[in-house]
This record gives structure tokens, sequence and C-alpha cells, in this order.
């Protein structure tokens, strides 16, 4: 429903103006010939239009977009990395000196495909959920061997709250986690915040871009190609794993060791990371500067 959306917001806009620009866009999984059209025929409507990896690049031109046309960069958010001290925020100065910060989201819950976008979808449990949930709350308390709290970071408000909650429910009583539940924290809070983790492990893919943007070594669970390719892009890709890999119990153990390695390696990690986003933020101007020629 969206790709049809789209394609005819965006001819009846162009009807009036044709100077029109798409803007680090990513091409997700799109398996349908007539959804790969519709797309093709959404992104022929610009003038230029912005991705933000190779890969979407490659995806558009293979079916149909003239490769003059288009741009790839990177994501956007890569650029809010600005942080201010000490933050006001709701959990206390303690935490602060010794947390990992985990960005959770609810998986498996419902059927993919289909027309109707999944927010609509009606939500069943299913075998394949309670495992994952098993499992993540099985990584969080891994993770909190490693650190002395746990901090969960709902970024979904109507999504990620009540779920963050269930989450800090069932992990054993000895394990201290605090859910971020506060809706009024101002992005720069955040940033700040967040800068101060040991670690984060991110299952929202901007929470884990928030992260990274400022200096946090972090492990990410993606579920599509956008979160693996992100990491592809700040050389972590050791540290990015499939969602899936939380239902195959033989994954524990690697998940277990990217932690370690981004925590007891933070350092050298961290150097990584400023070297890689200062390229990409420099690209990422480059390509905003072509974008409006």
């Amino acid at each position: 429903l969206a790709l049809w959306y789209w394609s005819i917001k965006i001819a009846w806009l162009r009807l009036f103006n044709r100077n029109i620009v798409g803007a680090y866009q990513g091409i997700g999984p799109t398996y349908g010939s007539l959804s790969r059209r519709l797309v093709t025929f959404a992104v022929n409507r610009t003038r230029r239009f912005a991705v933000r990896d190779t890969e979407s690049m490659e995806k558009l031109v293979a079916w149909g977009v003239p490769a003059e046309k288009l741009i790839a960069a990177t994501d956007p958010a890569i650029m809010a990395s600005g942080v201010s001290g000490t933050p006001t925020n709701p959990i206390s100065d303690d935490i602060l000196d010794d947390f990992i910060a985990i960005a959770p989201r609810d998986w498996f819950h419902y059927e993919t495909g289909g027309v109707v976008p999944h927010r609509f979808q009606s939500q069943k449990p299913s075998a394949e959920n309670a495992r994952y949930i098993e499992h993540l709350v099985q990584l969080i308390e891994y993770a909190s061997q490693q650190t002395g709290h746990i901090v969960l970071v709902p970024m979904h408000m109507h999504q990620d709250v009540d779920f963050c909650r269930s989450l800090a429910e069932r992990v054993s009583a000895d394990v201290p986690v605090t859910v971020l539940a506060d809706d009024h924290i101002r992005p720069r809070q955040l940033r700040t915040l967040l800068a101060r983790a040991k670690c984060m492990i991110g299952f929202r893919l901007h929470a884990t871009i928030i992260a990274t943007a400022a200096g946090v070594p972090s492990v990410n669970f993606y579920y599509v190609d956008k979160g693996r390719v992100y990491f592809d892009q700040i050389d972590m890709a050791e540290f990015a794993f499939p969602i899936e890999a939380l239902l195959e119990p033989q994954q524990g153990g690697a998940i277990q060791a990217a932690i370690r390695a981004v925590i007891d390696d933070r350092a050298s990690v961290k150097n990584t990371l400023a070297a890689r986003l200062d390229s990409l933020r420099e690209e990422l101007k480059a390509s905003f500067r072509n974008l409006c020629e």
C-alpha cells in the first residue's frame, strides 16, 4: 500500500513541480515484480534521488533507474553527533558510570508480506516470538554480567516502552535494569546519555546509529539489510548479526564473544568508529551538495 501511495503522490506532485528530490532512502528487500516497478516509477519521477548505501543504488539501477539520477551515501542520522557533558536525565549518576544500553524491538510476532502494513495486521503470539523473547532475556542477563547496570532504550515510544518493561520484569531479580521510558528527553540529552554507555546492543537501527555516532562501540541485530549495510560502512561487520541469530542456541557463543570484544577492545573500536564516521560525514556532505546542484 505504501508503494502505491508514494507512486501516486509523486506522480501528482510532478504535474505541478518537476523539481522533486529524493533524500537518503533505503531500498529494502523487494521481491514482487509489481513492487519493483512501482519503486522504479516513483524514483524516475524525481530529478535526483539519494540512497543511503550502494546496495540500494545497485538495486535501482538493475530495476531500470538511470545511474546518473542516483547518489549513494549513508544514513544522515550520523550527522547528529554532538554531546554536552553530563546529561540531565531520569537515571542516576551512579548508573551513568557503568551501564550497557540495549534498544530492543519485538519481532517474529506477525506475518511478513501481504498488502496491509505490519502495524495494521493482527498480531498473535508465536513459538518463534516466545523463543526470541526467551533468548533476548538471556542476552540481557549475560550483558548484565559485563557491567553494573542495564538501561533499556525504547526508540518507538508507542511500541517499545511496554516491550522494554515486559523484558525488565522477565529478567532475574538480581539484574539491575532501568527502562528509559521518559518521552520528554531532548535529542542531545539522549546522545549524551548514550555516549556514556560501555556499549550499545541495538535492535532498532537508529538507536544504534545514535550510539555509534556518539562513539559508543555497538553490537547490532538487523531485521532488514540496512542494519548489516550500516555496519559494513563503519567497518564493524563482525559485530552485526541477523535477528534470526537469537533463535539459534548455537549462535549464543558468537554473540557473547562480540559483546565481550566491543567492551574489551573499546579503545580500538572507538578509534575505528571515529575514523570511519569522519569519512562518512564528509561523503554525506559532498553527496548533499551534489544533490542540490
